[in-house]
């Protein structure tokens, strides 16, 4: 392990580490070896890396706060040109350092590098004029996979450096600054991510309740931290209610990408006069992403994870169910007057799904497995 220097779980957060390689230098310039696994499995640091990934940002963008809701990966992040913050959030539901964050300069002077295991939010925010940023993954890239938080969460309490302004209630950038002036730059899309509390919750099981029904008009944001289930643990069922607005004349509901649901709207459709006794779906996908509402009448919706299945009734027209990729689905038990509308993250694309149930029950075996 002579050729870096590691710093193991930073701020009480196990499995962060901070990675200083060995940089031999002379007149000439230098040499570094910027990644060996043999320096790193002798560091008790056991990962394979299937992806690299580089981007450039100017002074003030700040990217983040994202993670992988299905597909989690391990990151190991670096600078090569400029200076960035770079920061890490604990969203391990069993962890005792849950929403926790911890943050370090990385820069082309330090060299150092950030290893960021599954299970956390990352963003960074580039402090010099520009700056060139790569990093490993250990899984590859899933289209539709990717959720956040607000940057400026005051739960999480992330001290960026050098910048200045006041807390609004949203994570909008157009009130802040870095010291000098800079305005701050997020995408539209990371200017809508919800705080922690708005956006993690873990719901009652079927364990409990065999039929679960939600109503009401609070908003609940529930998006699972890695993968829908894991083994030993019962499964975490995820309903949306959206709050109605009406009067004298009716109600009215609104639904808005990564505002209201977790993923872009790309398609819509629904069900309705469904002949008695049939049922619908029998099928999973594997990366889809989708939203049931049912909004008139009821029907009730079996979820099959490949270890256990749980039954929820949707009867509520200001309520969704969300179904994650991974699950096998069912629809069964509609009423004579339901509509079913679901919201989906995708376009129609049949490859994406897993009509065969044995070959739902190999995908999802495989996927363990990695």
């Amino acid at each position: 392990m002579g050729q870096i220097k590691v710093e193991k779980d930073l701020n009480g957060i196990k499995g962060l580490c901070v990675i200083t390689p060995a940089v031999h230098g002379d007149s000439r310039g230098y040499f570094m070896e910027t990644y060996s696994q043999r320096d790193m499995e002798e560091a008790g640091i056991d990962i394979t890396f299937v992806q690299d990934n580089q981007s450039m940002s100017t002074k003030g963008v700040l990217r983040g706060l994202h993670f992988q809701k299905q597909y989690p990966q391990t990151k190991l992040v670096r600078v090569i040109k400029g200076t960035v913050f770079d920061v890490a959030v604990d969203l391990r539901k069993d962890s005792e350092t849950y929403g926790k964050w911890f943050g370090v300069e990385l820069s082309e002077e330090n060299k150092k590098q950030f290893l960021i295991p599954k299970g956390f939010a990352h963003g960074f925010l580039v402090l010099s004029n520009a700056a060139e940023f790569c990093y490993k993954c250990d899984d590859f890239y899933h289209p539709n996979d990717e959720g956040g938080l607000a940057w400026n969460d005051p739960e999480i309490g992330i001290i960026w450096p050098e910048v200045k302004g006041e807390y609004n209630g949203t994570a909008n950038a157009s009130a802040y600054t870095l010291a000098d002036g800079t305005p701050l730059n997020l995408s539209e899309k990371d200017q809508k991510w919800l705080g922690l509390k708005d956006t993690f919750s873990f719901c009652i099981s079927e364990r409990f309740k065999k039929v679960l029904r939600l109503s009401g008009c609070v908003r609940i944001c529930v998006i699972m931290l890695c993968r829908p289930c894991h083994k030993g643990d019962f499964m975490d069922i995820k309903m949306y209610t959206f709050e109605p607005h009406g009067d004298e004349r009716g109600q009215l509901v609104a639904i808005e990408a990564f505002k209201d649901i977790p993923f872009e709207i790309k398609r819509v459709y629904y069900m309705y006069d469904t002949t008695a006794g049939v049922a619908r779906g029998h099928h999973a996908h594997k990366q889809l992403e989708q939203i049931l509402i049912c909004v008139h009448g009821s029907c009730r919706i079996l979820l099959d994870n490949g270890r256990e299945k749980e039954t929820v009734l949707l009867d509520q027209p200001n309520t969704g169910l969300y179904i994650s990729s991974d699950m096998w689905r069912e629809m069964y038990d509609f009423s004579s007057d339901a509509v079913l509308m679901v919201l989906a993250s995708s376009y129609y694309d049949e490859s994406d799904y897993i009509r065969n149930y044995d070959q739902f029950l190999a995908y999802v075996n495989s996927r363990e497995k990695q």
